[in-house]
């Protein structure tokens, strides 16, 4: 098995176009997972033709108090963001989608490459992850990290587990 040291690695290092690093984290952490490789996935749409749900995952800020909420839901939802702001105790206004350059300083990635298994390994206090209902008896979860081509799946119990061994916990709530 691999040092537990935790170093804090840069979003190059993240997304340098494969997933070797997620691969090595997960195996780190003995979280059991499988890699699908595919075609270039570019909408949500082009997601449901494979054998797992692939988790659409968005960064969003609460500005009124600079919570940043990592959303993850079925590939075909849609936010209701009064509804998110009420569940959250906000207001609709001060929630927004995360920018490009709080994406890179909060999950080390870019837009379309946003997944739990981007979370720092040294805890972000004001992250929390949110995870829609529907996911949380799923047996067979994708995500994207690192690359479009390929999906790394996970069960929603070893996604539960990674995030508790990386010091998150993931809250499951009606989107």
């Amino acid at each position: 098995m691999a040092s537990t040291q935790h170093n804090e690695v840069t979003m190059t290092q993240l997304d340098d176009g494969n997933n070797t690093f997620y691969q090595h984290r997960l195996e780190r952490l003995g979280i059991a997972y499988r890699t699908i490789r595919h075609d270039p996935v570019t909408t949500m749409e082009r997601s449901l033709e494979f054998d797992c749900l692939i988790a659409k995952n968005m960064l969003v800020r609460n500005k009124r108090d600079d919570t940043y909420f990592l959303l993850m839901t079925s590939p075909t939802a849609r936010i209701d963001f009064k509804k998110l702001a009420q569940t959250l105790k906000t207001s609709r206004s001060s929630l927004n989608f995360a920018s490009a350059d709080e994406l890179a300083a909060v999950l080390h990635t870019v837009s379309g490459l946003v997944s739990p298994l981007a979370v720092p390994e040294s805890h972000v206090a004001n992250l929390r992850l949110l995870v829609d209902t529907q996911l949380c008896h799923q047996p067979a979860l994708g995500f994207h990290a690192g690359k479009n081509t390929e999906t790394l799946v996970v069960s929603y119990t070893d996604l539960q587990k990674f995030c508790e061994l990386l010091g998150y916990t993931i809250t499951p709530i009606a989107l």
